[in-house]
């Protein structure tokens, strides 16, 4: 979920930190070590896979099920502050009263597709745009106003397995969250963006960008499921490992 879209240059950070003091070998070796025991202990140093046979054995209900469970326990709330009224941001108290902007990787992305469908099922109201990070400055501040004037809160899915967001998309999160309208950003890939996004006053780490994790943060954000995950990384200056807030469901049922 966490993997590097440049790994060399992962790779020599890593070496940098160590060359700096930032990071300590020991540290490395701990990791190391936890990730070498967990493949131990299920004996995958043993296992053969047979590669014809794996289409077989793919997307079965067990799969499914399985995989909307883990995205639900991934969910980690890091922030989440009380707005007008003294009620926090999330869950959402009027989910057909909220704007949703999706930050797509580029404009011929099929990227937010599937949490945009699941907007659209619990909360037939709210306004929902996919946005690439080529739109001019220009029409991002039209949206922005939009925004403004016509929703209660404003909840950006931000798409990226980096620590920083593309394009023009900075400017348009500091541009939305400067209104007067709170600001949610749910991060799917990276758990970082919240050092990009610092004025927010929601983040929803969903650390994948998979159909499960996009629906997962919905209905979390709509009150639909809890959320009761930890940090697994520290986010410098904002989370340690460990912290996750928690969050009650507003709804029943799945």
């Amino acid at each position: 979920l966490l993997a590097p879209a440049d790994p060399k240059e992962c790779v020599r950070a890593v070496a940098a930190a160590v060359t700096a003091g930032r990071l300590t070998r020991e540290r490395i070796d701990a990791s190391v070590l936890k990730l070498l025991t967990a493949k131990a202990r299920l004996g995958l140093q043993k296992k053969l896979v047979d590669l014809e046979s794996i289409t077989d054995s793919l997307d079965t209900p067990e799969d499914l099920e399985l995989a909307t469970s883990v995205s639900e326990k991934a969910l980690t709330l890091v922030r989440n502050e009380n707005v007008a009224g003294g009620a926090a941001v999330l869950p959402l108290a009027h989910p057909e009263r909220a704007c949703w902007f999706v930050l797509t990787n580029g404009r011929y992305s099929t990227t937010g597709r599937d949490l945009v469908e699941a907007v659209k099922q619990r909360s037939r109201g709210a306004m929902v745009t996919l946005v690439d990070p080529q739109v001019p400055p220009p029409q991002l501040d039209a949206l922005a106003a939009q925004a403004e004037s016509a929703c209660d809160v404003v909840v950006v899915a931000a798409y990226s397995g980096q620590a920083a967001l593309p394009g023009n998309y900075p400017a348009f999160v500091d541009k939305l969250s400067a209104g007067e309208k709170p600001v949610a950003l749910l991060a799917l890939g990276s758990p970082y963006l919240l050092r990009a996004c610092p004025n927010v006053k929601a983040y929803l780490a969903a650390f994948g960008a998979v159909a499960t994790s996009e629906v997962a943060a919905v209905r979390a954000v709509v009150g639909e499921i809890g959320v009761s995950g930890r940090m697994p990384v520290s986010i410098p200056g904002f989370a340690q490992i460990g912290d996750g807030l928690r969050l009650e469901p507003r709804r029943a049922g799945k």
